[in-house]
């Protein structure tokens, strides 16, 4: 995680490909043959399930992105965070047949959703997210446009099945919405976001909306493609 913090977006790429490599390691227990399991009560496997890495990263988010004067360290620190975990996220080890039951090792599209709900789901009238809470969703949507667009597709539900909470409701400007995850209606809100924000900033923040709504338009484009081809199959 703090490598991870202390690494520019664009210099990720080795450190994302180690943690995929690292995935495909599989431990043998030498006393059943079987794989190695962390532990008995944990229950997950060395490494294919890279187990505590989800708890340690839960443990470590605790950044306020609607924070409207945080430090530039901390700013910094979050993007960077915030583009690792996209960027792992975008992983094909996360290719799996049921996301929303059992979703891939590096799946990290909550996360994403409480981007867009700090960026986009506070108020209907048109307003500047935070510097801060806008980058986080441009780094989302740039590094891991195709897995979201996916979760919105399929309606991803992101309810608790024991307890029922749900840790992806909507924000303050959207309540009674009953929203528990991805929905077109929702990426609607999320896109509007973007396009209003498209002007104004800096020119860095700037560039990464344009960058994002590129991300948009191609995989909407791409989605109705393959709707068309499928109608007229």
């Amino acid at each position: 995680m703090e490598v991870a913090a202390r690494t520019a977006p664009s210099q990720q790429t080795a450190l994302v490909e180690f943690l995929r490599k690292l995935q495909q390691q599989k431990v043998t227990d030498p006393a059943t043959g079987q794989q190695l399991k962390y532990d008995e009560d944990y229950n997950k496997t060395v490494w294919t399930e890279v187990p505590n890495f989800g708890i340690t990263v839960a443990d470590d988010w605790n950044f306020d992105a609607t924070d409207p004067s945080p430090t530039s360290e901390e700013a910094t620190r979050y993007e960077n965070k915030t583009a690792f975990f996209a960027q792992l996220t975008a992983s094909p080890a996360n290719s799996v047949p049921d996301p929303e039951n059992a979703p891939g090792p590096f799946d990290f599209s909550l996360y994403a959703l409480w981007a867009f709900r700090e960026a986009f789901e506070f108020s209907k009238e048109p307003r500047a997210p935070t510097i801060t809470s806008l980058r986080a969703a441009c780094y989302w949507v740039i590094y891991a446009a195709d897995r979201l667009w996916a979760n919105v597709q399929m309606g991803r539900d992101f309810r608790h099945k024991s307890s029922g909470s749900n840790p992806a409701d909507e924000g303050d400007a959207y309540r009674k919405k009953g929203w528990v995850g991805f929905n077109w209606e929702r990426w609607g809100v999320w896109v509007q976001g973007l396009e209003n924000a498209r002007e104004g900033g800096d020119e860095e923040t700037a560039r990464l909306v344009r960058s994002a709504l590129k991300e948009v338009e191609r995989i909407m484009d791409q989605g109705w493609r393959v709707r068309d081809e499928e109608k007229f199959a």
